[in-house]
């Protein structure tokens, strides 16, 4: 989870918002590593800045290698 407190943008008062955040990283051999990740797990798209919201869930997977 990642909390930011209410804050002042450009004179506006944003208020303050909880995230649900997630990361799962798997060793699938020598060389590779996945993970999986998950930002705003709940969609709840907050207000980020003084009339914009955030982009709500966005899910990630990554494939990380090592060549030698």
């Amino acid at each position: 989870m990642r909390t930011i407190t209410q804050f002042i943008d450009g004179g506006t008062t944003v208020p303050g918002y909880t995230l649900v955040e997630a990361a799962l990283n798997d060793q699938l051999s020598r060389d590779y590593v996945a993970v999986l990740r998950i930002d705003d797990a709940l969609d709840s798209r907050p207000l980020v800045r003084a009339g914009y919201h955030g982009t709500g869930r966005v899910v990630s997977l990554i494939l990380q290698g090592t060549w030698n």
